[in-house]
């Protein structure tokens, strides 16, 4: 009996004795260790790529703007060269319309010669030119075309005036516009007429 107790009792002091405590390998330290710094770097990492993903956002929200305005862009140059192409064709048209005018336009040169040719031209007619008032420069019309109006103060007889005046309608290009006339003495049956003549001259440069 007394062996047997003395087993039992053995067998209870293993069971009360505290277990001690499994210590880790080297390795599975080791191996922790590294699982833990991979967890924290890609976190970081994850961190440090926020400013990276928000500048994408921003330059993706430029680009869709981008095109945006490109899409409008492109709408109002469809626009512009419709605007363009109706404009070529009006220009064309006026174009072709004063081509059927060449034969009456006078030839383009310097607006004082032109001036001058017209104070001859009255002066011819029997007329005395007391002033002359020519514009600086031929107006632009279209294309190659120019106008200009000039007033001339000129005095003579009626058939004076009559023959000046049909001298400058048969000239190419010129239109009278207006006459003022006034008496100024001489023989009462031919008068001396003071005369102003406005004229508009049309021509072309060759």
């Amino acid at each position: 009996m007394s062996v047997k107790r003395g087993r039992r009792g053995k067998a209870a002091e293993k069971k009360r004795a505290p277990r001690q405590k499994r210590r880790l390998t080297p390795h599975q330290v080791m191996t922790a260790w590294l699982a833990l710094v991979a967890a924290g770097t890609g976190a970081w990492y994850a961190f440090a790529a926020l400013p990276d993903a928000n500048t994408i956002r921003n330059l993706e929200n430029k680009l869709r703007r981008a095109e945006t305005r490109l899409a409008d862009n492109k709408a109002l140059v469809a626009d512009l060269n419709a605007q363009i192409a109706d404009l070529s064709g009006q220009v064309a048209a006026l174009q072709a319309e004063y081509a059927q005018f060449d034969p009456y336009l006078g030839a383009l040169e310097p607006i004082d010669d032109y001036a001058a040719t017209l104070a001859e031209t009255l002066e011819s007619a029997g007329l005395e030119l007391s002033h002359t008032d020519p514009p600086d420069a031929w107006q632009s019309v279209v294309g190659d075309y120019r106008r200009a109006s000039f007033t001339m103060d000129v005095s003579g007889t009626y058939a004076a005036v009559t023959a000046g005046l049909e001298a400058l309608e048969a000239k190419p290009g010129i239109s009278v516009r207006e006459v003022q006339i006034v008496k100024s003495g001489g023989d009462p049956d031919d008068p001396t007429l003071i005369t102003r003549i406005t004229l508009t001259a049309h021509v072309k440069a060759e």
